[in-house]
């Protein structure tokens, strides 16, 4: 009966250092993520930026197109 409780106890350090390892796997999966979305978002406010500049100009022009 202990020989089974410490095989029982050493495979749940075994299971909890994969579970462990496991979790910080999926953080550094979760900061590369993280660093993805980032730098899509800029990518994203930028062409927002240039596209409401891009109708601002067309606005400019149309208006000066109407004038007499």
């Amino acid at each position: 009966m202990q020989n089974r409780k410490g095989w029982e106890k050493i495979h749940w350090e075994a299971r909890m250092a994969q579970l462990d390892q496991e979790l910080r796997d999926q953080m550094v999966d979760l900061d590369h993520q993280r660093q993805t979305v980032s730098r899509l978002e800029k990518k994203q406010k930028k062409c927002a930026q240039l596209l409401a500049e891009e109708k601002y100009i067309s606005a400019q022009y149309a208006e000066e197109r109407e004038r007499p």
